[in-house]
């Protein structure tokens, strides 16, 4: 697993968590979304964050303290080797989550390429990405860019040209996206060029937990990455 880090950035693991476990979290995540699409739906929204509501919603993401985190980490955690898999890879585990799902107002969201580090920092993290449902048919997977990295770019209002950059900088053929079942998990790096897939076949809502954590191990070797993490680079835009 540190090898397919150091040469890929990422790799799947299958059957890490529960399908039955993920099944009970999903039911309680497609709760909260409905119940978020009923407020909007009847203007609800006096009180919640505004930044919150023009970003992190927008882009898929529901309150994930709004499901029980004890609850749910039994659930993932009972019987899994993710903690053993988290630290012996980036040298530590964590309990951090996020809940995401592929709509916004009942329409298909994807999102186009761009790094969790333009959010998340220079410091690279992994993320254990966990679909709660079969992914990669009518579901929409995840399409990771094989060996990307630095520099990141920060400014993801420039999505053509990100896009644009990426074809150039890495190559069509670089581009995988793995066909999951509930339980398995794409495990990659905040350095990371990914996107939803999308296309006309894509017709069922996804939920998917994004299980985050910094990487403690600074002698891990990251497919894209410098050795010094303090050359990492940042650019506000794409070159082309």
């Amino acid at each position: 697993m540190r090898l397919a880090i150091a040469e890929c950035g990422c790799f799947v693991l299958r059957r890490l968590f529960d399908p039955c476990a993920l099944a009970r979290i999903r039911e309680r995540a497609d709760f909260l979304g409905r119940a978020w699409d009923y407020m909007f739906k009847h203007g609800y929204t006096k009180g919640i964050d505004e930044h919150y509501l023009a970003t992190a919603f927008r882009a898929g993401h529901l309150p994930e303290t709004h499901i029980d985190a004890t609850e749910t980490w039994s659930d993932l955690t009972t019987g899994s080797p993710f903690d053993e898999i988290a630290t012996k890879v980036f040298g530590a585990t964590t309990r951090d989550y996020a809940l995401r799902r592929s709509v916004l107002h009942g329409k298909q969201n994807p999102l186009q390429f761009h790094q969790d580090g333009f959010f998340m920092g220079r410091e690279p993290n992994y993320n254990f990405w966990t679909p709660l449902q079969d992914v990669g048919v009518d579901a929409p997977g995840l399409e990771v860019v094989v060996g990307s990295g630095s520099p990141i770019i920060i400014d993801v209002d420039a999505r053509p040209r990100v896009a644009t950059y990426v074809e150039k900088t890495y190559g069509a053929r670089s581009y995988w996206l793995p066909t999951l079942m509930a339980g398995d998990v794409l495990v990659f790096t905040s350095m990371m060029f990914h996107r939803t897939q999308s296309g006309p076949q894509i017709s069922k809502i996804r939920y998917s937990l994004e299980l985050r954590g910094a990487i403690k191990d600074r002698t891990l070797a990251i497919a894209g990455v410098p050795n010094d993490w303090n050359e990492i680079k940042t650019l506000q835009d794409a070159p082309y």
